[in-house]
């Protein structure tokens, strides 16, 4: 992880972190989005990107928009990864982990600048 970089990076994470905001207030994350987020980086480490881009695609509810926040914030950091529609298409060309493991961090970092809401029971709706 590049410290200089995810500074940079912070800007665009808290513009994609709003994503995740409850419909009941809107300076909330529920606290299963933000383990999410925080896992991530963590995951990519142990089970390596590919797989962990998979595993989140596959799960319910706002998860899913992990991967895709996270390319976002990399699309700003360097224009040139914007051919890229998917963070799994970008790990086909991009090897390195590195940008990920920076995108996940200022995801993680920002998403925390939110209050952390229980999580809602399942068939509960946001109002």
């Amino acid at each position: 992880m590049n410290k200089a970089i995810v500074e940079k990076m912070i800007p665009t994470a808290l513009e994609e972190a709003k994503k995740f905001e409850t419909a009941k207030d809107s300076n909330a994350i529920e606290s299963k989005y933000l383990s999410g987020a925080s896992a991530f980086g963590v995951s990519v480490l142990s089970s390596g990107a590919k797989a962990t881009i998979l595993f989140y695609k596959a799960k319910d509810g706002k998860y899913e928009l992990i991967p895709s926040s996270i390319l976002k914030i990399i699309h700003k950091y360097n224009p040139a990864t914007k051919k890229f529609n998917t963070l799994y298409d970008y790990t086909k060309e991009y090897h390195s982990t590195n940008r990920i493991l920076d995108a996940s961090t200022a995801l993680k970092l920002a998403m925390r600048s939110f209050k952390k809401v229980e999580n809602k029971k399942s068939g509960e709706q946001d109002e």
